[in-house]
């Protein structure tokens, strides 16, 4: 089973949630930029509000590894590039800490 298709018994899937919280307006900074702290809040907030049982590690593991071009494709180009640099910023930003 591919990890991002883990399915709880009703069929929604990591994926499904990290999805829904990219669409959420709410979830983007006045740049129009993730706010990747909220998309990982409601990720965690649905999965446990619809009693779906994936695990912290599981959900984090999963948007880590959220791959934009291959788990994303209904954006435009402009979308995902957006995306794939605020991720890319994030990953920068915790190795500086890290390095702190």
């Amino acid at each position: 089973m591919n990890k991002l298709s883990m399915e709880d018994a009703n069929g929604i899937t990591i994926k499904d949630l990290i999805i829904k919280a990219l669409k959420n307006q709410e979830n983007r900074y006045e740049d129009g930029s993730v706010n990747w702290c909220f998309v990982d809040a409601d990720i965690h907030m649905d999965n446990d509000e619809m009693k779906l049982g994936f695990t912290n590690d599981q959900l984090f593991n999963e948007l880590e590894s959220f791959d934009v071009d291959e788990d994303f494709k209904n954006l435009t180009p402009e979308q995902k590039e957006m995306i794939r640099n605020v991720k890319i910023s994030k990953k920068e930003d915790e190795d500086e800490t890290r390095m702190s």
